[in-house]
């Protein structure tokens, strides 16, 4: 298979995927409907979002004052929303500070194809952080603000900080570039590296071929290199 037509597999396998996305968001907003075809879809979907910083609000119907993230958990950007949509009678609302988290903005992709619910301006946050009382994420939990003046409600606020572990990462690597003389130690780092590098991309890669269409262009393997990772990315596929 030529690197040319490597690459317009991916990019018709990523049109189909952004296809799937996009329904399933209509299902969900406006139809209403939540399967774990639906749930896993837009779970897959956040893999194509960048870490994101942003406030949102999130109101719980009945009386929990803590907010289950499950895989994936749904909130507004507006304020007057969460507590006029979202809350219920014997509850609250929470103001959340995103930080560092992927996101899906509802709007950005399907707001002409869900009718008044764009006005909702609905968010869904990815489930892979924690809720803290403060910004530092020192502590776990909610602040509570009291009851919300025009609304008579509980109101909290909350930072939803998923922690990164990339400068970790670097440091091990590094470390691991300092104790690595031999051939077969810097190849390890050199597949490790890449397999990080193509982690979303890993479900489309099939062959040699496909590597080379998603490697960027600084990025020089040799030949068992190529095959080593390739190796690697069928052992993660028999995993998932």
């Amino acid at each position: 298979m030529s690197k040319q037509t490597a690459t317009k597999k991916i990019s018709n396998a990523i049109k189909k995927l952004k296809h799937e996305r996009n329904t399933a968001l209509i299902e969900y907003v406006k139809d209403h409907k939540f399967t774990n075809k639906i749930e896993n879809i837009i779970l897959k979907s956040f893999k194509y979002e960048n870490p994101n910083d942003i406030k949102v609000y999130r109101g719980n119907k009945d009386d929990t004052t803590k907010i289950s993230k499950n895989k994936w958990f749904s909130c507004t950007k507006k304020r007057d929303i969460a507590f006029t949509e979202f809350a219920g009678d014997n509850c609250c609302v929470f103001e959340i500070n995103i930080v560092n988290c992927k996101t899906i903005d509802v709007n950005k992709y399907v707001s002409d194809k869900i009718g008044d619910y764009k006005d909702e301006d609905e968010i869904l946050i990815l489930g892979n952080g924690n809720f803290y009382k403060d910004s530092q994420g020192k502590k776990r939990g909610y602040n509570y603000l009291g009851k919300d003046k025009k609304y008579n409600k509980d109101y909290y606020e909350t930072w939803y900080i998923v922690k990164d572990k990339s400068r970790s990462t670097s440091r091990s690597n590094s470390r691991s570039n300092s104790r690595s003389n031999s051939t077969g130690s810097i190849n390890k780092v050199n597949v490790d590296r890449t397999i990080e590098l193509l982690r979303d991309e890993l479900e489309f890669i099939e062959s040699i071929s496909d590597l080379e269409a998603l490697l960027p262009k600084h990025i020089k393997l040799n030949s068992k290199e190529k095959k080593d990772i390739m190796k690697k990315i069928k052992e993660i596929k028999e995993i998932k």
